[in-house]
C-alpha cells in the first residue's frame, strides 16, 4: 500500500492499531510442570513409534505410508503435545514443540498427494527428535515426582478446556 501524505499514514496506523487491539490475547502459559511431565510420559508411545518410523524411512530412503489407524492413533497425541507446549517450564515446552514437529510432519505428508523429498522429510523428523532429546537429556534430574492416574485425569479435565 502506497501512502502519499502524513494524513494517510496516520489513518493507516489507526486502522492497524484497531486490528491489533481486536486480536484475542494469548493465554499465559498455564500447565504446571508436574502435569507437563505427566503428559510427556503419556506421549512416550507416540515418540517411540515416530522414532522407529523415522528410522525405517531413513533406511529405505523413502517416505513410507502409515495406515489410517496409525494416523488416527498418532493424531490422538496432538492435544497432549499442545498442552505440553503451554507448560510454565521451558524444557517441557521444548519437548512439546519437538513432538508437534514430528507428528505434524508424519501426518501432513501421509495425507498429501504431493510427497516431498525423502531426505528433507527425514531431516525434518530428526530435527523434531533433537528437540525431544534435548529436553530429556537436559532435565534428567529436574523432573518432579510423577502424578497418580487419578490426579492426572482431574488436572487434564481442567486444562484441556483452555485450548
Amino acid at each position: 500500500m502506497k501512502v502519499d501524505t502524513i494524513e494517510e499514514l496516520k489513518k493507516d496506523l489507526e486502522r492497524l492499531e484497531a486490528i491489533t487491539q481486536a486480536l484475542p490475547e494469548l493465554p499465559a502459559k498455564f500447565v504446571k510442570p508436574v502435569m507437563a511431565w505427566a503428559l510427556i510420559e503419556r506421549c512416550k508411545p507416540a515418540q517411540q513409534f515416530a522414532l522407529k518410523y523415522t528410522q525405517l524411512c531413513n533406511g529405505a530412503n523413502e517416505i513410507l505410508p502409515i495406515s489410517k489407524e496409525q494416523a488416527k492413533w498418532l493424531r490422538s497425541f496432538e492435544t497432549y503435545a499442545e498442552l505440553i507446549r503451554q507448560s510454565i517450564e521451558q524444557w517441557p515446552r521444548t519437548y512439546g514443540i519437538g513432538l508437534e514437529v514430528v507428528i505434524s510432519t508424519i501426518l501432513a505428508d501421509n495425507e498429501s498427494e504431493h510427497k516431498e523429498d525423502a531426505y528433507v522429510y527425514v531431516k525434518r523428523l530428526f530435527q523434531g527428535f533433537k528437540l525431544i532429546d534435548l529436553t530429556l537429556t537436559a532435565t534428567h534430574f529436574d523432573k518432579p515426582e510423577p502424578m497418580s492416574d487419578e490426579e492426572f485425569e482431574k488436572e487434564y479435565e481442567k486444562i484441556k478446556e483452555v485450548l
